[in-house]
């Protein structure tokens, strides 16, 4: 039997196989060419939105890149998104980059601000102090905006201002307002109820020689309207004081009242040499009245000032003038005037001439500046040169006139200018009443040309009158220059005298055994 082949021959099977394949790769690349084509038409596009991209200050700028294109969400995906140039806290218009293959797009973004500014107030109920201004911040507990720029305003009765300031006891609404940098508006309202604060009194800063130690709360006291005596809820909150160290040292004093309302006070404590104390008292860079002193030689001091002005002085030494006088029930006796040269503890020491005082008695007074008299002790007197001292009890005075008298100011800087002539001067006197006038002068210069006084005497143009004896010459700066003693004719000519300041220090050292402060002293 013949092996007869009934399929194709093998050359026929393989062209066709050939064909076959070279059909399937057409088929393949035009399927890729298609897929390619729609895949560019369908699924990569993306489409650039054109409406205006906003943002809230503060808040992250979208990366979402739905918010910037439409299109397929995998074309979305290969979108990278670059907001590094957008300030998020500040209102402007930025740039949002898009990269997408090859292609870079960029957005316009506008950072606004529309959120108002959040107010808290207090949960619980302010009480606020009297007469006392309060910044608006203080009234609130927080105050929050996205900008991080407010102000804040109160308005009461239809006025705003940034400060509060309620002048009468009660309840009270507060508007308070809140506005940003962009002007966006928030109000709440606050009622508060107003009372008076506690009230300190006695705070004063402290001058205190090296090596002295004083209670800085000793003098002080604290009051409230509602609650009353609070002096034993001060509380001192001091750095710690080297009492033998020089330096000035910060204390706070504070009291709360009942309702929690506080007052707070705030004084230096200087710790200083006796002489640089003393210094400042003699030249009223401090004062007594203003200041708590304490370890100094000279407490009571007028001082002496640097205004050239005898009416600024004349003010500031009338406390220490006094009126002497002693007269009996049927109008006979006499009188004359004296100053006040030295204030130590209890004794008040009184200068005036040996012919004033020599007549003195148990009935005579002496009339300080605002009326108030006190019997005096005599103490000591020197005919030859018209001084003498005498002494007053200061238990006998009014605790106002005790605190209000001053002692002159020595200045021994100014002694041999004064003895030349030239100078301004001016003399006060008072009466039992208190009443005062004044002279105005220029000193002549020394003269041995008042007989009844051996040593000399300065002159001066200021007129003496009968009852001016004893009066204190002061200079243009408040230093003591002199006491009148008298006046002198020669011929029709009249010279008026007064007894030199050395004179006077001489006799009240030598009879009191006290040693005055004197500025610029020269010791031999």
């Amino acid at each position: 039997m013949d092996d007869a082949n009934h399929g194709m021959p093998k050359n026929e099977r393989r062209q066709d196989a050939n064909t076959y394949f070279l059909f399937l790769l057409v088929f393949i690349l035009l399927f890729v060419i298609a897929a390619s084509v729609l895949f560019q038409i369908f699924i990569w596009p993306l489409e650039k939105r054109t409406e205006p991209i906003y943002t809230e200050l503060g808040t992250a700028v979208s990366t979402d890149p739905a918010t910037y294109f439409d299109g397929a969400a995998f074309s979305l995906s290969y979108v990278r998104i670059d907001t590094t140039d957008v300030k998020r806290n500040k209102v402007g218009l930025y740039n949002v980059y898009a990269q997408h293959g090859m292609e870079r797009y960029s957005f316009p973004v506008i950072v606004k601000d529309t959120e108002a500014p959040i107010i808290t107030l207090p949960k619980h109920r302010v009480i606020l102090a009297r007469d006392k201004e309060y910044a608006v911040d203080d009234l609130v507990e927080t105050v929050f905006d996205r900008s991080g720029k407010t102000k804040l305003y109160a308005s009461i009765n239809g006025r705003a201002s940034s400060r509060v300031l309620l002048t009468h006891n009660g309840s009270e609404t507060i508007q308070i307002i809140a506005y940003d940098s962009s002007g966006n508006q928030s109000m709440k309202t606050l009622d508060v109820f107003v009372e008076a604060a506690p009230v300190m009194k006695g705070v004063k800063d402290c001058y205190v020689t090296k090596g002295r130690r004083v209670d800085i709360l000793s003098e002080v006291t604290a009051y409230d309207e509602e609650t009353g005596d609070l002096t034993d809820r001060i509380k001192l909150d001091a750095q710690e004081v080297n009492w033998a160290h020089e330096g000035v040292y910060t204390a706070t004093l504070s009291v709360e009242d009942e309702d929690g309302l506080t007052t707070t006070k705030e004084i230096h404590v200087s710790v200083l040499p006796k002489s640089i104390l003393n210094d400042m008292l003699a030249t009223r860079v401090i004062d007594m009245k203003q200041d708590r002193i304490a370890g100094a030689d000279n407490l009571h001091t007028a001082g002496v000032g640097y205004e050239e002005d005898v009416h600024i002085q004349r003010a500031k030494l009338l406390p220490c003038a006094v009126h002497i006088e002693d007269f009996e029930p049927g109008g006979y006796g006499w009188f004359g005037s004296g100053f006040i040269i030295d204030i130590k503890g209890d004794d008040v020491y009184i200068c005036s001439n040996q012919h004033v005082l020599a007549h003195s008695t148990e009935y005579s007074k002496i009339f300080f500046y605002d009326g108030t008299w006190a019997p005096y002790e005599v103490l000591g007197l020197n005919e030859s040169q018209d001084v003498g001292i005498a002494k007053v009890n200061i238990r006998f005075l009014p605790k106002e006139t005790a605190d209000g008298i001053r002692a002159v100011q020595f200045d021994q800087r100014r002694w041999r200018i004064l003895n030349k002539g030239g100078e301004s001067v001016f003399m006060s006197v008072i009466d039992l009443n208190g009443k005062s006038s004044m002279r105005i002068g220029k000193t002549v210069g020394l003269s041995h040309l008042y007989g009844l006084v051996p040593d000399y005497t300065l002159r001066t143009t200021i007129e003496l009158e009968e009852g001016n004896s004893g009066s204190a010459i002061m200079d243009k700066y408040g230093g003591f220059t002199s006491m009148a003693t008298g006046y002198y004719y020669y011929g029709s000519f009249k010279s008026f005298h007064s007894i030199t300041a050395d004179i006077i220090v001489e006799n009240y050292e030598a009879i009191t055994g006290n040693k005055l402060y004197i500025l610029g002293r020269i010791t031999n």
